[in-house]
C-alpha cells in the first residue's frame, strides 16, 4: 500500500484535470488517460512513475481514466479471478473504489488467459476502456494522455498509440505529459521525508561500503555488501544500476560490469542510491581502496571537493542547473570555469546534477531556473584515464527559499575523513 494517504493522489489528479481543461478551454467535457507499468518475467516489477504519482497504485497492466472534474476510473484487466492465485494483489475487480480515492473500477474487456498481462494489445482486451474513450470523443470532448519518453516507457507508448488509433474517429490525444512534470518537479513535505529515508539507507550502504573496503575484494562483491544493506533496510530495488568501478574502471561514467579485482593503489568510485517508498537517492563516493590517497589522487579529489561546495554555497532559486544562455546563471558553466582556472576543464565531461525524485534522473526542464521544492544532485568528477583517477563526488540537494540544504550532509566526503572511515 502507498505511504500517503488517497487524498494526496486525489489532489493530484484534480490539479491535472484542472490543467488539462484550461490549456484544452474545455472545461467539464473529457478526460486524462494514463498507464500502469506491464510485469516482465526477469525484473522485479516497478510501477511507472507517473501512475503511481497520480494514482498510488502499484498493481500492473491497469489504466486510469481521469475525467475533467476529477473523478477517477480504473480499469483493470480481467482475469477471471485466476490472478489472485498467483500474485498478492493490491487491487482488484472486487476492491471498493473508495478506498483507492475512485469513483468506480471497471474490467478493460474481455476475459483475459492467465493472470499476467502481455504487451500485445488487442480490440477485446480493451473494448471497455476504447467504448468508454470514443463516447467522450463522440460529445467533442478533449482526451488526453501522459506518457513519458525514456527507454523503459516504450511498452506505455505503444499502448497509447494502439488507443489512439482504436479511437481515431474520435480523435487523437492530447499529451498533458508536460503539466504532470510540472507538478512533480516541486516536492512536497511528504516526498522529502521519503528522500530522505532513502537517503539515510543509502548513507548506511556506504558505512558499510567503507567497513569491507580492502584490496583483493571484487567489485562486485563490494555492491552485494552495499544491495544487500539496501534490502536488510526494506529498499527492495536499487534507484538504479549501482556504480562499482576501481582502477581505469573510475573513468567509465556509468561502469556496471563490476567484476574487477580491486587493487591496493586504485580508487573505487561508488555511485549508489536506494530507493524507498518509490522515491530515490543518489550519492556517490571515491575512495581510496588502500585506505590512504596518494598525494596526486589527493589533489584531484580535493579539487572536485572544492568544486562541489563552491556549486553549493552559490546554488539558489533562479539559478540554473545547465543554461547556455545565460551562463554567469548556470551552475554548470560556473564549475566548468572553476575547474578551468587549474587546467582541469577537459576532464570533466559530464552534467553538474540533475533532478531527483520519483526517477534517479527525475522529470523537470532545464530551461527554468531553480525554484523552492526542487531536489537535485550536486555531482562535479574529474576523470584522468592516463592516469587511471576517476573522482566524483555527489551529493542531494533540496532548494530552499533563500540556496540549497544538503540532505545527506552526515555522509563524510573530505579525504581525511572517508580515510578515517575506511581505517576504523
Amino acid at each position: 500500500m502507498t505511504t500517503f494517504d488517497i487524498d494526496v493522489f486525489s489532489q493530484r489528479r484534480q490539479k491535472l484535470a484542472v490543467a488539462v481543461g484550461k490549456a484544452n478551454q474545455q472545461q467539464e467535457l473529457g478526460a486524462i488517460v494514463v498507464c500502469a507499468a506491464f510485469e516482465e518475467e526477469r525484473r522485479r516489477f516497478r510501477q511507472n512513475s507517473y501512475f503511481y504519482y497520480l494514482f498510488g497504485i502499484t498493481e500492473p497492466g491497469a489504466v486510469g481514466l481521469i475525467s475533467l472534474d476529477g473523478h477517477a476510473t480504473l480499469y483493470l484487466p480481467d482475469f477471471g479471478g485466476a490472478r489472485s492465485v498467483w500474485v498478492d494483489e493490491q487491487v482488484s475487480l472486487s476492491s471498493d473504489p473508495s478506498s483507492f480515492g475512485l469513483a468506480v473500477i471497471k474490467p478493460m474487456g474481455e476475459v483475459q488467459r492467465g493472470y499476467s498481462s502481455g504487451t500485445v494489445f488487442t480490440a477485446g482486451g480493451y473494448q471497455q476502456l476504447i467504448n468508454d474513450i470514443k463516447k467522450i470523443f463522440d460529445k467533442k470532448g478533449v482526451v488526453g494522455g501522459v506518457w513519458g519518453e525514456t527507454a523503459g516507457e516504450v511498452v506505455i507508448c505503444n499502448l497509447m498509440q494502439f488507443l489512439q488509433q482504436a479511437c481515431l474517429d474520435g480523435g487523437v490525444f492530447y499529451n498533458g505529459t508536460a503539466i504532470v512534470d510540472a507538478l512533480r518537479r516541486v516536492k512536497s513535505e511528504q516526498e522529502i521525508v521519503l528522500i530522505r529515508q532513502a537517503i539515510d539507507i543509502t548513507i548506511a550502504a556506504h558505512h558499510v561500503a567503507a567497513n569491507v573496503l580492502r584490496p583483493g575484494l571484487k567489485e562486485c562483491e563490494l555492491q552485494a555488501e552495499i544491495e544487500a544493506e539496501f534490502v536488510r533496510q526494506g529498499a527492495l530495488l536499487p534507484a538504479f544500476p549501482s556504480i562499482v568501478g576501481g582502477g581505469v574502471k573510475t573513468t567509465v561514467l556509468h561502469y556496471v560490469e563490476n567484476n574487477r579485482v580491486l587493487e591496493k593503489d586504485d580508487l573505487v568510485v561508488v555511485d549508489i542510491g536506494a530507493e524507498y517508498g518509490y522515491y530515490a537517492a543518489d550519492l556517490t563516493r571515491t575512495y581510496p581502496v588502500s585506505g590512504k590517497y596518494s598525494p596526486r589522487q589527493r589533489e584531484i579529489y580535493d579539487w572536485v571537493l572544492a568544486a562541489q561546495q563552491y556549486a553549493a554555497n552559490i546554488a539558489k532559486p533562479g539559478m540554473f542547473l545547465r543554461n547556455a544562455v545565460v551562463k554567469e546563471q548556470s551552475l554548470h558553466w560556473l564549475v566548468t570555469e572553476f575547474f578551468k582556472t587549474q587546467g582541469l576543464e577537459k576532464f570533466f565531461p559530464h552534467g553538474l546534477g540533475h533532478y531527483m525524485g520519483l526517477d534517479v534522473h527525475d522529470v523537470g526542464t532545464y530551461l527554468e531556473p531553480l525554484q523552492p521544492g526542487d531536489v537535485f544532485t550536486i555531482e562535479p568528477g574529474l576523470y584522468l584515464r592516463d592516469e587511471s583517477i576517476g573522482v566524483r563526488i555527489e551529493d542531494d540537494y533540496l532548494v530552499t527559499a533563500s540556496g540549497v540544504t544538503c540532505l545527506s550532509a552526515v555522509l563524510p566526503k573530505k579525504a581525511q575523513e572517508l580515510e578515517n572511515l575506511i581505517n576504523k
